[in-house]
């Protein structure tokens, strides 16, 4: 029995040990200690125990008010005394009574973690004889409301002051170098910092959303900055960059809402990623002569920003540099040479734009949503005009084609409620015009009929063989359509937009592929005419297998698409119209060649003519 209670006993006690393992080699004074060189006779501050059943193996300690760290210290237990050199890894860490700490001046080092998680802890004086603090010394230190960084001190470490919330007042010596990632995050009651000319890095995070940093001075020197220095710094409002920085890095400036100020010197080459993305108080932004490059969403998000200047060197501006901006007009260096897609989209007050000629490519979505633009000159260079550049923008009336753009695509104008007419250069290789309207150089596609311009009744040109996806988009006075025989493709999204249309004339034998839908109100009203011998086709062919008022008619005469009250009489070259409502007579290229009232047409060239009047049509041949 006796000897069972012993195993328990040990038992007991060894189970005590593993769950709070002890750190320390002593304790005087109520503080921990480790020794370091029984030699050299030093020693450091330690922690007391680790609680090794935690997750996490959390420090124990029982730390509390007011401890005082002396330069010497006797071990009870040999008599030894020992001189304090270290505040050792998490040595006060986790103690949540304590609330201050001054350290004596044998102190040099401020290890990993000292202080961390000493949610009272208001104040640590240190003497300027600590030449280190490493990181997290002061991690979660909730209370604390000001520091004096020792003189002798060249690096902050990571994380040093991270989430201290109250930390309103620091002092950072001239000897300061470096200043670690996060060391500063989330100091939200940090008003003011005084950068020391002496910096040479600051890491990624450092001074991330301290909310209540008024005003910034950088260095004057070429700092090397992480990303997201001040990100989330939302009562800044102003900075200065001054020379010889030469970048602003990633994502600096986001979300600085109060931001209205920024004074930057002429030595600033290259804007980073997001760089003052959000800073929606943002009002004049201007660049020096080195400035080539402005990375994605430089200044996306800037609201307010009405005022640009980018120089005279810039070559590339990144996708989304610019979205969301209140500029009414800036001005595109003759040096650039790429802009990136999207990137002036919802600029919303934007009125005017120039492209230079050093651009070739415009990338998709460059001024989707620009709501006022009305004014677009496009560089000679210009070869490419990707999806959407300008769609969605309904106070644009007119857009000049130069000759050297070879591939427009589809969506480039979708959505332009004011396109009037979209002329093209008569040396381009690749499109032509006819009346305003955008077809391939041999009038064989029909691109886009410009969705401001009226159109009521329409004849499809004989020359079409395809009609490309949202040529007709966004036309939605269409009353009455002719689609010649040539016609083989209607791409979608071309018709549903056009709840008016009576009556459609399809000459073709053959539906070919049409993927283009119509409203069900036209599917149910309209008159579909087809040729003669072809309405079980139609009926088993997408989308016309869906109208319901289908009939045949012999498109080669005249009298088949003849209105009674509409009357034609061809002699000599004229033409003679008899009508109770206005007409319009084309050619077979869609050139618009009389619109009026009833009338006489002389000296016409020999071919074939449309006439159309009330949604009726007329073709006649002049000899």
């Amino acid at each position: 029995m006796n000897r069972l209670k012993q195993q328990t006993a040990i038992l007991a006690a060894f189970l005590l040990a593993v769950i709070t393992a002890s750190a320390y080699d002593f304790k005087a004074g109520g503080i921990y200690y480790n020794i370091l060189s029984e030699q050299d006779r030093t020693v450091q501050v330690t922690f007391r125990s680790v609680d090794t059943t935690s997750y996490q193996n959390n420090i124990v300690n029982d730390y509390s008010g007011n401890v005082v760290v002396s330069e010497k210290v006797v071990n009870p237990a040999s008599g030894t005394t020992y001189t304090v050199l270290d505040i050792g890894p998490n040595a006060f860490r986790n103690s949540p009574e304590l609330k201050s700490v001054t350290v004596a001046g044998s102190v040099t080092t401020i290890k990993e973690y000292a202080f961390a998680g000493c949610p009272a802890l208001t104040a640590v004086y240190l003497s300027d004889s600590v030449t280190s603090i490493a990181e997290g010394a002061f991690f979660l230190c909730d209370a604390l409301r000001s520091f004096s960084v020792p003189n002798k001190i060249t690096a902050i470490g990571d994380k040093t002051f991270y989430y201290c919330s109250s930390l309103s007042s620091i002092r950072l010596p001239e000897s300061l170098t470096s200043i670690g990632e996060s060391a500063f995050l989330h100091c939200k009651a940090l008003a003011s910092i005084d950068l020391p000319q002496s910096l040479r890095s600051v890491g990624a995070y450092a001074f991330k959303e301290c909310s209540s940093l008024l005003t910034l001075q950088l260095p004057a020197y070429d700092v090397i900055y992480g990303d997201e220095v001040f990100w989330g710094c939302s009562s800044l409002k102003s900075v200065t960059i001054p020379e010889p920085v030469s970048n602003i890095p990633t994502c600096m400036f986001v979300r600085c809402t109060s931001l209205s100020e920024v004074n930057i010197g002429s030595s600033v080459k290259s804007v980073g990623y997001f760089a003052f993305s959000g800073c929606s108080s943002l009002e004049t932004i201007s660049f020096g002569d080195s400035l080539t490059t402005i990375a994605q969403g430089a200044f996306s998000g800037c609201e307010s920003l009405s005022s640009v200047n980018l120089g005279n060197s810039l070559k590339t501006i990144g996708p989304n540099a610019f979205s969301g901006c209140k500029f009414t007009t800036i001005r595109l260096p003759d040096s650039l040479t790429s802009i990136g897609s999207d990137t002036f989209t919802l600029c919303k007050s934007l009125k005017t734009i120039r492209i230079p000629d050093s651009v070739e490519v415009i990338e998709k979505g460059t001024f989707l949503y620009c709501s006022d633009l009305s004014s677009v000159e496009i560089g000679k260079s210009v070869t490419t005009i990707k999806e959407w550049v300008f769609s969605y923008c309904p106070s644009l009336p007119y857009i000049y084609i130069p000759k050297g753009v070879t591939y427009i695509d589809y969506g480039a104008f979708e959505d332009c409620t004011s396109l009037k007419e979209i002329v093209v250069d008569d040396e381009n290789p690749e499109y032509s015009s006819s009346d305003g309207i955008l077809f391939s150089k041999d009038k064989a596609d029909l691109l886009k009929y410009p969705d401001g311009k009226e159109i009521g009744d329409y004849e499809i040109p004989s020359t079409v063989k395809t009609i490309a996806t949202t040529a007709f988009q966004g036309c939605n006075t269409i009353t009455s359509l002719i689609i010649p025989e040539s016609v083989t493709y209607i791409g979608s999204r071309n018709f549903y937009s056009s709840p008016d249309i009576r009556e459609v004339n399809c000459m073709m034998r053959e539906p070919g592929i049409c993927y283009s839908d119509f409203q069900q109100k036209v599917y149910d009203e309209a008159i579909l005419n087809v040729p003669v011998g072809t309405k079980d086709i139609y009926l088993q062919t997408y989308p016309w297998e869906y109208f319901k008022n289908i009939n045949e008619k012999d498109f080669s005469n005249v009298d088949a698409v003849m209105n009674e009250e509409l009357k034609v009489n061809v002699t000599d070259g004229c033409i003679r119209i008899e009508s109770n409502a206005p007409v319009r007579v084309f050619d077979m290229e869609g050139h618009i060649i009389y619109s009026g009232n009833p009338t006489l047409i002389e000296r016409l060239n020999p071919g074939l003519y449309i006439i159309l009047s009330q949604g009726s049509s007329i073709k006649v041949m002049v000899p």
